[in-house]
């Protein structure tokens, strides 16, 4: 099912969107008071909710995990990097089962063409790239040296700095 503009998604949309941003850290949103809000069950209209999840994230940066059968929690800020690791989980385990399954195909049909074959191999590559760039050991945690600096730090020694400066005359 795909989103159809229409003034009442449009709404629906806004007060959702609304919902998730007034939303305290740590609490949820269940799909109860998705429901009470809009009159409609959440599991019907998933394209509304993400449309709100979207716009909260747009507006306010707000971040939510779903909980399955219950709703959506707001994470903390400092926790957002893990959406990235869920999706990396995501991605990993779909290119897993789309390189079995094409490799399966290669290897049981007898009736396909060598360029049929070199593109099954070809598309195998690219998912496996995918797969590859997915794992944990390509994500390797940021060495202390490009982080950016502390800004109390910095301006302290900018101010120390200054002092030294400000006592002389050229």
């Amino acid at each position: 099912m795909s989103f159809v503009a229409s003034a009442t998604n449009a709404k629906h949309v806004r007060m959702l969107a609304d919902l998730f941003g007034s939303c305290a850290i740590g609490k949820r949103v269940t799909h109860h008071q998705i429901e009470h809000a809009i009159g409609r069950n959440p599991r019907l209209v998933p394209f509304i909710v993400q449309r709100a999840r979207r716009l909260a994230n747009d507006e306010a940066g707000v971040v939510f995990k779903s909980v399955r059968g219950t709703g959506y929690e707001r994470m903390p800020a400092n926790q957002a990097a893990s959406v990235g690791n869920t999706f990396r989980t995501h991605v990993r385990r779909g290119a897993r089962g789309t390189t079995r399954m094409i490799t399966n195909a290669l290897a049981k049909a007898n009736d396909l063409t060598r360029t049929e074959v070199l593109r099954g191999w070809q598309e195998i590559t690219h998912v496996s790239m995918l797969e590859m760039v997915g794992r944990d050991r390509s994500a390797p945690a940021i060495p202390d040296s490009i982080l950016p600096p502390d800004p109390a730090a910095t301006a302290r020694e900018t101010l120390e700095a200054l002092r030294g400066t400000l006592g002389r005359r050229p």
